[in-house]
């Protein structure tokens, strides 16, 4: 019942800056957003820059799993999510597809695969996780074996150090085509197991309001996905 109070309490929040803002916002206006944080290492920020002059986000780190929770109990009103769920009196628009492929330091890839990807190398090889919600390495390793496996692993939670761990060879991951490419083309990774990549489908969620900063900032996350994913 409190989310419920909440959610509504910051969609008026919105409208009276909108209906009054000389009295009620002086400066622009400020919209909690949730965001992964793969996008927000690499395309969601350059998207919005434009329009920070007229509108200041409140971005709240999270799993593109998870985000709508924050959604639905009103902590925002707008998420990047990997759910095309519609949350009630909210919009949902299809934003594109990241690509991630597994990833690894050419030297870890000599010790731990010297006869490629195999059920048995994926249960050895050291693996890095963003932290406990991510399952995309799960994902490629049931897709690779059929089965489960349960190989040392390091929890790096940030999107930058968590390609860095790869890059130094603490462990294999999945890396977002758009943080791997530069990398990969430098010989600092390379890619294991080919043609077994895990695409995640991105989708924004808004708050259903007539509100234009909320509308610029939607348009500005639209136009930059449809410029960097697939």
């Amino acid at each position: 019942q409190g989310a419920a109070v909440l959610r509504a309490a910051r969609q008026v929040d919105l409208l009276l800056a909108d209906l009054v803002p000389s009295v009620a916002h002086p400066g622009p206006v400020t919209i909690p957003v949730v965001v992964n944080a793969d996008s927000l290492a690499t395309w969601f920020v350059p998207s919005i820059a434009a329009v920070t002059d007229r509108v200041c986000v409140d971005v709240h780190r999270e799993d593109e799993q998870h985000s709508l929770g924050l959604l639905r109990d009103g902590t925002v009103l707008a998420a990047v999510a990997a759910d095309p769920r519609r949350v009630p009196g909210c919009t949902v628009t299809s934003l594109g597809t990241m690509r991630y492929r597994a990833m690894a330091n050419p030297e870890l890839v000599s010790r731990w695969f010297p006869d490629g990807v195999t059920a048995a190398a994926l249960a050895k090889a050291p693996v890095v996780q963003f932290d406990r919600l991510d399952d995309l390495q799960r994902r490629f390793v049931r897709r690779v074996t059929r089965r489960r496996a349960d190989p040392p692993h390091h929890y790096v939670p940030g999107s930058e150090a968590y390609r860095e761990a790869v890059r130094l060879g603490i462990g294999w991951g999945m890396l977002p085509d758009l943080q791997s490419a530069e990398l990969e083309r430098t010989g600092a990774v390379r890619e294991i197991g080919e043609r077994t990549r895990v695409d995640v489908r991105l989708f924004w969620h808004q708050a259903q309001l007539e509100s234009p900063p909320l509308a610029l900032l939607s348009d500005a996350v639209n136009a930059g996905a449809r410029d960097c994913l697939s």
